[in-house]
């Protein structure tokens, strides 16, 4: 849904068209986000109970995705023309969320033995969570101080 609503967004205005139109590299990092979101909602909705091979889980093939995601994002090096917080923050997000898989993918695989275990799994998260949070404030400060 979240990838249905960006395409949207983008052919709403002319204007905006020519906006990314002007920035190639932003167009591709769109194409590839909209991309990226209906392959990984289709896969994680439709196969999250499936077992692939009968001994691995959905969830790696998902993390496999993603890491192929952000290698596809490192070459397109969306945001060139904008403030570098904006691309900073796009990477933070992409690792946040690959820390994510990789947290899911070893419950998955290995279980939780320990409640130590998914206390501090549990705490890293909210962490990791907090980052984002602080680093999106500063994201729009500096939009709205020097505009996008």
């Amino acid at each position: 849904m979240i990838g249905f609503n960006n395409r949207r967004n983008i052919l709403l205005s002319q204007y905006t068209w020519g906006e990314i139109l002007q920035k190639p590299e932003e167009l591709k990092y769109r194409q590839a986000n909209f991309l990226y979101l209906i392959v990984m909602g289709v896969t994680i909705f439709l196969f999250n109970d499936k077992m692939l091979f009968s001994l691995i889980p959905v969830s790696v093939f998902v993390l496999i995705i993603h890491i192929f995601y952000m290698i596809a994002l490192k070459r397109i090096d969306p945001y060139q023309q904008s403030l570098n917080v904006h691309k900073y923050g796009l990477f933070l997000c992409q690792a946040v969320y690959l820390v994510f898989l990789i947290v899911i993918n070893f419950i998955n695989i290995v279980g939780i033995k320990t409640e130590i275990i998914s206390l501090i799994i549990v705490y890293t998260i909210l962490v990791l969570c907090g980052e984002i949070i602080c680093f999106t404030i500063i994201r729009l400060y500096y939009e709205y101080r020097y505009g996008p």
